[in-house]
């Protein structure tokens, strides 16, 4: 049964969120393995990455800037 949960078909692999989403929860997988949610987590992992790419950057060069007063 947990072997279930690493199924993963092919398109998976060659996603770019991968990585993140590793096929989703199996609850939620449909013909073939694939997540049902995948269209929908692709969509948001899209508009909302580089959002958060630039938190995380803004963050790091605030404690930079900080670092440097010290």
């Amino acid at each position: 049964m947990e072997e279930d949960s690493f199924k993963t078909p092919d398109d998976c692999h060659n996603c770019e969120w991968f990585n993140l989403c590793r096929n989703g929860c199996k609850r939620y997988r449909y013909k073939e393995e694939k997540y049902y949610f995948c269209k929908v987590d692709k969509e948001f992992f899209e508009y909302s990455f580089i959002r958060i790419r630039g938190v995380t950057d803004n963050l790091k060069e605030n404690h930079l800037r900080r670092q440097s007063y010290e």
